[in-house]
């Protein structure tokens, strides 16, 4: 253990997987149940449509995009960075698809009271939507830590020094 604590950065490492994981996962709850209320509370042209392509992007596996979005990223100049490995993966399909599961099954009873109160869209999603759905909350974060904690091939991809190096990479 000693040889590994002096030959790697470990401690960089660790703090660059949680730093990651965590940005990851507070973004995504944030986007994800934003993006699932969305579509699961308001009714608008080509509400239909995003869900199937939603529900279609759950299928598609991260090997199959991932030199595409490597030449996006590499166009931005993003390579070697903390954003190159948080910002591809904030809008995650399934997370949203779980939220939106979640949100259509809740009673509107009390968003339409609150309408009535004048409350705006977002103070319903902040004051009714937000604490009734802390179990989906729960749920979504931990499965995307689980997700993304033991990323390596988009960070290896990625990144080329030790500075934004991930654990499972680093190792």
């Amino acid at each position: 253990y000693q040889d590994v604590f002096d030959q790697l950065p470990f401690g960089r490492y660790v703090f660059n997987s949680v730093f990651i994981v965590g940005t990851i996962v507070i973004f995504g709850l944030t986007i994800n149940s934003l993006i699932a209320y969305a579509l699961a509370r308001l009714r608008f042209k080509g509400r239909d449509l995003l869900l199937a392509i939603m529900v279609a992007l759950i299928i598609i596996p991260l090997e199959a995009v991932v030199v595409p979005l490597l030449l996006i990223v590499n166009r931005l100049g993003w390579l070697d960075s903390y954003h190159v490995q948080i910002i591809p993966f904030i809008a995650d399909p399934f997370s949203i698809f779980l939220f939106y599961q979640f949100f259509i099954g809740l009673p509107k009873d009390m968003e339409e009271a609150a309408l009535v109160d004048g409350a705006s869209l977002f103070e319903i999603y902040w004051r009714i939507i937000l604490p009734l759905s802390r179990p989906v909350f729960a749920t979504v974060a931990i499965l995307q830590f689980l997700f993304h904690w033991s990323d390596f091939l988009w960070p290896l991809m990625v990144t080329r020094g030790e500075t934004y190096r991930p654990l499972m990479v680093g190792i």
